[in-house]
């Protein structure tokens, strides 16, 4: 699925993406290997949490993990075949 816009509740268009053109961004094999690292940050690397504490063993999960200095903020990005999401926890 591509996002194609962004729009308020209210109609009111933020971004458009549509383009004329495409290309791809990055062949296919890369696009393998790179989510094959992503996915082994969830299998045993620092989000590997998500597997035993709530019980996702079996799908599909890649992501990133990150903190800013002095580990005052914590994010992750993830994502699945269906879904894309980010966390952010700070001050």
């Amino acid at each position: 699925m591509t996002v194609l816009r962004i729009e308020t509740y209210d109609g009111e268009i933020l971004a458009d993406f549509r383009s004329e053109s495409s290309e791809q961004a990055i062949d296919s094999s890369t696009a393998h290997l790179m989510s094959k690292m992503l996915e082994s940050v969830a299998t045993s690397g620092t989000a590997s949490r998500l597997r035993w504490r709530y019980g996702l063993y079996g799908y599909p999960i890649a992501g990133k993990t990150g903190t800013s200095q002095n580990h005052a903020d914590g994010w992750f990005i993830g994502y699945t075949p269906k879904l894309v999401t980010g966390v952010w926890v700070g001050r």
